[in-house]
């Protein structure tokens, strides 16, 4: 998610939040976000629970959310194209709905 920073001001624009779930030791996630700090909400899913409620087993995965907490849009794996050709049109649709 560190390829998003650049364009999330141009996410919040369209009323999304970035949210990060991550997985792992709290130490390793806190060396993780201390050398790449991130505007976005970083939430520790230390049971992976979260990733069960939404059904994700392959990372990374990339899920839109909608305010009723429903997935909008999900996207298995990154790539140098995936704001443009993915993230940017599916939150697009959803702000425009």
């Amino acid at each position: 998610m560190l390829q998003l920073q650049p364009q999330l001001g141009e996410l919040q624009k369209l009323g999304a939040d970035l949210y990060i779930i991550a997985y792992g030791s709290e130490r390793d996630l806190k060396a993780f976000f201390t050398e790449n700090p991130m505007e976005a909400t970083i939430i520790h899913d230390s049971q992976g629970s979260v990733f069960q409620q939404y059904g994700v087993y392959i990372f990374p995965t990339t899920l839109i959310v909608d305010l009723a907490g429903r997935v909008a849009y999900s996207h298995l794996g990154w790539t140098h194209t995936s704001y443009i050709d993915t993230i940017l049109p599916a939150v697009t649709t959803l702000a425009s709905e």
